[in-house]
């Protein structure tokens, strides 16, 4: 009897793993975030004076201690969907490279790619950088023709996942402080807002909880129709 495991099938599962690992690390984190809130304000003598200090640090920048910590894991979070994405179409273009259509490479990385598979990797990332700055359902639409499955499948839970992108950009680039173009990808996503330019978008422990959930189920689902079209059931 062959025991060896289908490639796409391999990949799915140290993908999931990886990513459920996050998402439950990031679930569990901001709950320990809140408890050792709770430790300091009790004056815990191995926890309150290092967390005194950050805390008058980051105060000084109208952040606090919980904040801190949450933004950080989101960001985290939100990268490693982004890897889960790519391991995704990188598994299924090496099954299938026509998949990625006819856009072209430089001569150069394809003169340095040591193998196929590199050169499959270097088109998969290419593809991925092109369709990760269009319209959410465009991107969503790409996204499933690559991977021969149905969009909507994912699509209840997408505009979170967009959201969530979009907050971390503002993050990253901008202090979490709220502009016309975080307001101009949530319309793209139908998300309707009354949000205004200028407001503070920290990610909360609620916030952080139920995107956790919403990435669960894209990811899960993406995982489940993957797996039935190039691997079967």
């Amino acid at each position: 009897m062959d025991t060896t495991v289908h490639p796409v099938q391999a990949a799915l599962e140290k993908a999931v793993d990886r990513l459920s690992e996050k998402n439950l690390s990031v679930a569990l984190s901001a709950l320990l975030v809140t408890h050792t809130s709770v430790l300091a304000a009790q004056s815990h003598p191995g926890i309150a004076p290092t967390y005194k200090r950050l805390d008058e640090v980051l105060n000084r920048h109208g952040t606090s201690v919980e904040e801190h910590f949450l933004s950080i894991l989101f960001i985290d979070l939100i990268s490693e969907v982004e890897i889960f994405l790519a391991t995704l179409v990188k598994t299924v273009i090496s099954k299938d490279p026509l998949k990625v259509g006819g856009f072209q490479l430089k001569l150069a990385e394809v003169l340095e790619a040591a193998s196929d598979e590199e050169l499959i990797a270097r088109a998969a990332e290419t593809y991925l950088h092109n369709v990760m700055f269009k319209k959410p359902m465009d991107y969503l639409s790409d996204i499933s023709g690559v991977l021969s499955i149905d969009q909507r499948t994912v699509e209840r839970a997408w505009p979170s996942y967009i959201e969530a992108k979009a907050r971390r950009d503002l993050g990253v680039h901008n202090d979490w402080i709220c502009n016309e173009t975080y307001l101009r990808k949530i319309r793209e996503a139908g998300i309707s807002s009354d949000l205004a330019v200028g407001a503070k978008l920290r990610p909360t422990t609620k916030y952080v909880r139920e995107l956790a959930g919403s990435i669960d189920e894209i990811c899960s689902r993406l995982a489940t129709s993957v797996h039935e079209k190039h691997v079967g059931t």
